[in-house]
């Protein structure tokens, strides 16, 4: 009895592994077929005969294909789904916007891989708000709370100063609170909104950074 019940447990080990196994290579072959099929999509952005809509940023054109785009974005799915002008003429300009933040976001969009610098992700973050790519912007804000300096602070202060970004607020004014001292003799602080001034100047964490 004792031969037939370990002998069954061996066969049930192995159909487990095999179906472990079984399991791992459809996974793999999900991951193959995905991966092929944006890096397909990846080289057919680069002839502009493939693409069906294109964006116009600082004079430069970027192609892409409105489909990735909707999936991706929030603002062009509404875009897509209205009868809007930029539907009708397969083109959108944006103002305003820097050009390698946008084309560093549509890189992230086609890869999968976003190339964050201290140099980029200021206009990166704002640019992934104003398109409603929440998980670039998620990945800027992170970003930018581990690296923040006495140099970039204080303008990460007015960026941060609107709901999206309360938790980089947060982290900014407190940094400020700590290297009060060293701050306040920096041209960007007289930049800031005076009510931001103001609430810092009444901060109880102040009285004790400046002791």
């Amino acid at each position: 009895m004792s031969h037939s019940h370990n002998s069954k447990n061996s066969n049930n080990m192995v159909a487990g592994s095999i179906e472990e196994t079984e399991q791992f290579f459809a996974e793999k072959r999900k991951d193959d077929y995905r991966n092929a099929f944006f890096d397909t999509l990846h080289e057919m952005r680069n002839n502009p005969e493939n693409c069906d809509f294109a964006l116009e940023v600082e004079g430069e054109t970027i192609y892409a294909h409105r489909l990735v785009l909707s999936v991706a974005s929030p603002y062009f799915a509404a875009m897509f789904k209205n009868e809007t002008k930029e539907k009708a003429t397969g083109f959108v300009k944006l103002e305003d916007i820097h050009l390698t933040a946008v084309e560093t976001i549509v890189e992230y969009i086609y890869s999968g891989e976003i190339a964050l610098t201290e140099e980029n992700v200021q206009s990166v973050c704002t640019t992934s708000d104003y398109l409603q790519i929440e998980w670039v912007k998620r990945e800027c804000v992170e970003f930018l709370k581990r690296n923040i300096n006495a140099t970039n602070c204080l303008q990460l202060r007015r960026i941060a100063d609107k709901p999206p970004f309360n938790e980089l607020c947060e982290c900014t004014h407190d940094y400020i609170l700590k290297n009060f001292v060293i701050l306040i003799h920096k041209k960007e602080w007289l930049e800031l909104p005076f009510e931001v001034i103001q609430d810092l100047i009444k901060e109880e964490k102040l009285a004790v950074a400046c002791i």
